[in-house]
């Protein structure tokens, strides 16, 4: 703990020091994404200097986080610190690969790899950004109020799925406990994250289900889902969203792949896996170049579905070897 101390001290330096910051995380972003960066525009919002929020893709359904309309669309210009939450990998955050590595600080749950930065702050146990940042809160004697206790907690319960995940731990019952207790709207939180699936998003997916397919060998459940036939159906992009975890829903297969074709040529690939079997889809997602967790991951893949597909059932006879 007091190595993890140390660098929660030093990165506030850090901040401190800063006269212009930048908060990112990773593109299609999820709830963990969202909350810890509006939890760390909340922690830095009274330095001295600017704080600004990078994120272009911002899911309209947490528009009722405190700070949600700070988020903004566009890289500033300058800023001398960039603070990365959640990303996984530098390049779904967005930004060049030329933003030097002595500017960054990171802050992810993501297993330790294609991060940068002069001070990461890696803990792949922890089952969310934000129980990271609720532990720098805690290790620096930071004032938690009503609205940063709300965010760190949208981001655990929506990253261990209201607590039902594996990534849940006694410590994360134990913060989760302390953010109640420190305003925190429970209640609100699992009934906001278990409301996602609206009218027009079951529409959009009872479309769908006739077209997911299994295949046999790899034992994955799949649907790609071409560009055109997206605009066919007329559903946006964020009644999609969520896809791939029902189609984990459906028992006795090793994972689950959703290949949707975001525009001409560029494929938003999820996994998803779950249950006894279970594969390590992070595994597999580092293979497409994406990474996430061994029970969600995701990558992108410049092409079409069809060749993405191809693509990524080699990337699971590869992980599988000889168990297929």
């Amino acid at each position: 703990m007091s190595q993890i101390k140390d660098l929660f001290s030093a990165a506030w330096e850090f901040l401190l020091r800063s006269r212009s910051r930048l908060i990112v995380s990773h593109e299609n972003p999820d709830g963990d994404a969202v909350a810890s960066v509006l939890a760390m525009s909340h922690l830095t919002r009274n330095l001295s200097g600017q704080t600004q929020i990078f994120l272009p893709e911002a899911p309209a359904e947490y528009h009722y986080l405190p700070g949600f309309n700070l988020m903004g669309r566009e890289i500033p210009e300058k800023f001398d610190c960039v603070v990365g939450l959640d990303y996984g990998a530098w390049s779904r955050t967005g930004l060049s690969p030329d933003v030097p590595e002595n500017k960054i600080i990171t802050v992810d749950h993501h297993p330790k790899g294609r991060q940068r930065g002069a001070l990461n702050i890696i803990n792949a146990e922890a089952s969310s950004t934000c129980e990271l940042l609720y532990e720098w809160v805690i290790a620096l004697n930071l004032p938690l109020d009503r609205d940063l206790a709300f965010l760190i907690l949208t981001g655990i319960m929506t990253d261990t799925g209201n607590l039902q995940y594996a990534s849940t731990t006694s410590r994360t019952l134990e913060i989760v406990e302390q953010l109640v207790l420190a305003g925190a709207p429970l209640p609100k939180v699992t009934r906001r994250l278990n409301n996602t699936n609206t009218t027009a998003m079951l529409k959009a997916w009872a479309k769908l289900l006739n077209e997911v397919e299994v295949d046999v060998v790899l034992n994955v459940v799949y649907l790609l889902l071409p560009f055109e036939r997206q605009q066919a159906l007329g559903f946006t992009s964020e009644q999609y969203s969520g896809f791939a975890s029902f189609l984990v829903t459906i028992p006795g297969h090793r994972a689950a792949a959703f290949l949707r074709e975001e525009e001409w040529g560029v494929v938003q690939g999820s996994l998803r896996s779950d249950g006894p079997n279970a594969l390590n889809v992070a595994k597999v997602a580092e293979k497409m170049s994406g990474g996430g967790h061994p029970r969600a991951s995701g990558f992108t893949f410049h092409g079409s579905p069809a060749e993405a597909w191809a693509k990524l059932k080699l990337a699971f006879q590869e992980i599988l070897g000889d168990t297929i």
